[in-house]
C-alpha cells in the first residue's frame, strides 16, 4: 500500500515496517489467522474471509 502525502509517496511496507521490523506485516497475518483457528473458527471460513479479502482488496486497490 503506497500513501501519497501532497508530491511525497510513502510505501508503507518498505518505508516504514521494513526498517523497524523486517516482514512484520506477513507476521501480523499469520498470527491473526493462528489465533481465528484457535478460537475455534473453521478453517475454511478463515481460507473464505481470506480470499473475500484479497477479492475486495483487489477491486478497491490496496492490495
Amino acid at each position: 500500500m503506497v500513501l501519497e502525502v501532497g508530491q511525497a509517496t510513502v510505501a508503507l511496507q518498505q518505508d516504514l515496517f521494513d526498517p523497524i521490523m523486517p516482514k512484520l506485516l506477513p507476521l501480523v497475518f499469520t498470527l491473526g489467522v493462528f489465533s481465528f483457528i484457535k478460537r475455534g473458527v473453521s478453517p475454511l471460513k478463515v481460507i473464505g474471509g481470506i480470499v473475500v479479502l484479497g477479492i475486495t482488496g483487489a477491486y478497491l486497490g490496496f492490495l
